[in-house]
């Protein structure tokens, strides 16, 4: 390759060269928000199962009361 060749050919290289560096900043940056957006999702899950967990025993209490209804309605017929 000739050095005139060699000159021609620099610009399309750095010009290359800017592009992929503006490529891995971006996929940077993305990386970036899906791990935020994971931390996110791991927290809503944990306070879905939470309020799983409190809507089962809200569902527990609320069988236990109605049983306790129907016997005390029973007793006074």
């Amino acid at each position: 390759m000739t050095e005139e060749a060699i000159v021609k050919f620099l610009p399309a290289l750095v010009a290359a060269g800017a592009a992929w560096g503006a490529v891995k900043q971006g996929l940077n940056g993305t990386q970036e928000t899906i791990r935020h957006l994971s931390g996110v999702l791991d927290r809503v899950g944990q306070k879905v199962d939470l309020h799983g967990e409190k809507l089962a025993a809200i569902e527990a209490d609320k069988e236990h009361i109605k049983e306790m209804l129907r016997k005390v309605e029973k007793r006074n017929r």
